[in-house]
């Protein structure tokens, strides 16, 4: 059971056997025996799992340190016997304190673990061996660190991950590898990007593009162009977001990529609903999370989804939205990427308070704040405190209401989030026009219109102007000639109001 324990909860016992160099029929009645008197086991066809988690801690966490690490050494060179095991036998080493016995299978196991996202493994045996001294050094290195920031971006570990991103940076300088130093400006640029530290992140992905086009590498030119669209998206410039997304796609093309072709192409959707073409988004991000499926992309079915969602919901389709961000929220889950998790919470919850349905809208917002304040993700969890704002006006809150808003409006003005703060002004507006509190609606107008011009923002350029004739004694020619403008631009529930 000792040696059992150093496998896991479930196990194999004929590998537990070899390890042991036991006789094979003894031992397996053996087990049959603790099966049927203690109950300590329990089989599962070949296998046999512990009775319970906390059997199976104890009897591990019992273990003297030098039993424990010659049973899993005993485990791993049984293993290192078996065809393609690099995950066993680099594990049951690493856990053995023989990291060098164990280093010849880890890039393998690493790419495995994180083939099935299991981050968190992936992420302790990348960490294990990064922390011998003098074991790994250059590029090997190097690639240990890039398989670890991948991990600790989905986990959402923001302290650890800036500790990675700086010892890549010196590691890149110090080699005088372009292909490192594009990957850690990639790092660095997206971890700004998701602390939405968005004119820093720019810098850093424009950086990346000049290194990508002056060394000829069209990878990362493609990713530079998504990432400095994806910034733009943010701030609500959607001429720059447009270019870069319709340059992506353009290199993607030309390279055969069908993945990135995909990706652009489902990018290029929210340039649509920003443009007011809504069918035409959703056309375009229908065929994106199919592209996806075909192509087995789980993280970029998710993205396409979630987009896809989006162009629904501004056409009204509410149900057919709820399905495809629920799809998203299943998908995040699947790959293990806990800010995809939170974003689709965030979205499936706002959703749910446009349909009415109130206690599902809380569930959902409420575990997207959980989240986002477990991995540190600001950004998101602003659009958490808003979606809240929104249930708690909906259902009579008004004090309750204005504070959330308050405190999303003074987020979005420090991360430099234009488009969300003429979004978050709208709201407050609506809220303190119930009221009847319109002088201070206009002052909110007043700072936020021109937000509205600079980023396109539809619902800004023609509820500003309605609110004024209908609550300030603004002219009603204005308010129809913007309407007449920009109507086209407008979701469903913006046209209604």
């Amino acid at each position: 059971l000792e040696l059992a324990s150093c496998c896991g909860y479930e196990f194999d016992p004929l590998v537990v056997i070899e390890a042991l160099g036991a006789e094979r029929l003894s031992t397996l009645k053996r087990f049959g025996h603790i099966e049927r008197r203690h109950r300590l086991l329990h089989s599962l066809g070949a296998r046999m799992r512990f009775d319970h988690h906390q059997v199976h801690d104890a009897l591990y966490t019992g273990l003297m340190q030098p039993l424990r690490e010659e049973y899993h050494r005993a485990l791993g060179a049984v293993y290192e016997r078996a065809p393609r095991a690099p995950v066993e036998v680099a594990e049951h080493f690493v856990n053995a304190g023989d990291v060098e016995r164990a280093l010849p299978h880890v890039r393998e196991a690493l790419s495995v673990l994180s083939g099935s996202f299991l981050h968190e493994r992936a992420l302790a045996l990348a960490t294990r061996v990064l922390e011998v001294p003098r074991l790994v050094r250059g590029a090997e290195r190097a690639d240990l660190i890039l398989k670890s920031l991948d991990c600790l971006d989905h986990l959402g570990r923001r302290d650890e991950q800036a500790a990675g991103i700086a010892e890549l940076r010196g590691l890149a300088d110090a080699v005088g590898d372009s292909a490192l130093s594009l990957e850690a400006l990639f790092h660095e640029g997206t971890f700004l990007f998701g602390s939405a530290r968005y004119a820093e992140a720019r810098r850093i992905f424009e950086s990346a593009l000049g290194l990508a086009e002056e060394t000829g590498h069209g990878t990362g030119e493609r990713r530079a162009h998504a990432l400095i669209g994806a910034v733009a998206q943010q701030t609500g410039e959607v001429d720059a977001m447009q270019a870069h997304y319709q340059r992506w796609l353009e290199l993607a093309e030309a390279a055969g990529d069908r993945g990135d072709m995909a990706a652009a192409t489902g990018g290029l959707g929210p340039v649509c609903i920003f443009q007011g073409r809504h069918q035409e988004a959703a056309a375009l991000q229908e065929r994106y999370p199919e592209i996806s499926d075909e192509i087995g992309n789980l993280r970029a079915e998710g993205m396409a989804t979630a987009n896809l969602s989006t162009s629904l919901r501004y056409l009204g389709r509410y149900a057919d939205a709820e399905r495809h961000v629920e799809r998203r929220l299943e998908l995040a889950q699947s790959v293990g990427d806990r800010r995809a998790e939170a974003t689709a919470a965030v979205n499936l919850g706002g959703l749910q308070v446009s349909m009415g349905e109130y206690e599902k809208a809380r569930r959902n917002l409420e575990r997207a704040r959980r989240v986002c304040r477990e991995i540190g993700a600001r950004r998101e969890e602003t659009t958490v405190l808003q979606g809240l704002g929104d249930l708690a006006f909906e259902e009579g809150d008004v004090a309750e209401a204005e504070a959330l808003f308050g405190e999303a409006l003074e987020r979005r003005r420090e991360m430099g989030d234009a488009l969300g703060e003429a979004n978050v002004v709208l709201c407050l507006v609506r809220l303190l026009a119930a009221q009847g509190r319109f002088e201070e609606a206009r002052r909110h107008l007043d700072l936020a219109e021109p937000l509205g011009e600079r980023t396109g923002c539809a619902a800004m350029q023609v509820l500003g102007p309605a609110f004024r004739a209908a609550h300030l004694g603004g002219e009603a020619s204005d308010a129809l000639a913007a309407w007449d403008r920009h109507r086209e631009r407008l979701n469903a529930s913006d046209r209604v109001e």
